[in-house]
């Protein structure tokens, strides 16, 4: 079942037998696979229960010898962290095998239906510096990040990647007349780099401006940043400035990159996925960020498998990302300068 050696730059998308399915079909290829994964699941969880049952008995021990004993302060901070490490470390024996099967024989179909040139690595993602070449993420700085549930290959004439990201930084505060670092999560969700043809130079963002904290963290950022982005450039469309803010040093480049059909397509985008979303255009790349608010294409381990709504719903997100290129029409090769 695996095709992970499989170099999807040789498949001819002209082929067409990789024409996205419907989810009857997908489900049609899976259904005898989810009853067994279902009783799989049980047992996982009931052994992660009476794993972490024995862990409970050390764990509620250690307060009550701290308390008589007199422990110092640092033993209860020993004592916290070994017990989320060991709750983790019980987690992972628990639920990986079940978790990498589960990728391999329910989501890889799921990549596979929507087109055979392109793979699937449940642990592949994008490198730190990738992720930091986007411009949508100045400050603080990107210093880490985690992937998983990697799509990538050719769809048309369009190379694409994406897959679940969580960005991270480091802030440094002042407080009290010492320097703090404290680590903020920037990020969280669906991000997407392809190819974008209509060839540019320089940087377009757009940014959401959606009621929410994530608008608030992104009106801090956008205060420090505006160095960065360059000034704001309002667009022609009155509802697109409503949810949108899109940011350039070069304002004709800006209007040039977002055309009237490219602004009706992303706020088409954003109707359809319901999430907020940014993007970034920089040197004829495409960066696109979706808050999902949820791990897309994980196993439960402790609600049922076995209902046919919840593939339901890995075959949407799969039609959505996936669709992007569809969606912004980076196939339309008038784009192209030469």
């Amino acid at each position: 079942m695996k095709r992970r050696n499989e170099d999807p730059a040789r498949i001819d998308p002209g082929s067409r037998d990789d024409r996205p399915r419907d989810f009857d079909a997908y489900w049609a290829e899976i259904e005898a696979a989810v009853a067994p994964f279902e009783a799989r699941r049980r047992r996982v969880r009931n052994r992660l229960l009476l794993a972490w049952a024995a862990l409970a008995v050390p764990v509620a021990a250690v307060p009550w010898a701290l308390v008589v004993q007199g422990g110092e302060d640092w033993m209860w901070g020993v004592w916290f962290v070994g017990s989320l490490l060991g709750a983790a470390i019980i987690w992972h024996w628990a639920t990986s095998g079940f978790r990498d099967d589960f990728k391999c024989e329910i989501i890889e179909p799921v990549v596979r239906g929507y087109s055979r040139s392109l793979r699937y690595e449940p642990d592949g993602g994008f490198e730190l510096d990738e992720v930091a070449a986007s411009g949508l993420f100045p400050r603080p700085v990107p210093s880490s990040v985690r992937c998983e549930d990697l799509v990538a290959g050719r769809l048309g004439a369009t190379s694409v990647r994406f897959c679940e990201l969580e960005v991270t930084g480091v802030v440094e505060r002042r407080r009290g007349g010492r320097r703090e670092r404290k680590r903020r999560q920037l990020f969280a969700g669906l991000f997407l780099i392809a190819d974008f043809h209509k060839h540019h130079r320089g940087a377009v963002h757009v940014l959401p401006r959606d009621p929410s904290p994530i608008r608030r963290l992104l009106d801090r950022i956008r205060g420090r940043s505006r160095q960065s982005w360059g000034d704001e450039v309002l667009m022609e469309d009155p509802d697109f400035n409503r949810h949108f803010t899109v940011h350039s040093k070069d304002q004709v480049e800006a209007r040039y990159v977002l055309s009237v059909s490219l602004i009706d397509r992303i706020r088409a985008f954003r109707e359809r996925g319901g999430q907020p979303l940014m993007l970034g255009f920089v040197d004829g790349v495409l960066y696109l960020g979706v808050w999902t608010g949820r791990n897309l294409f994980e196993p439960r381990v402790f609600r049922t498998v076995d209902d046919r709504e919840v593939y339901r719903r890995f075959w949407e997100d799969m039609q959505l990302f996936g669709g992007v290129v569809e969606a912004f029409a980076l196939n339309t090769r008038i784009w192209t300068k030469a």
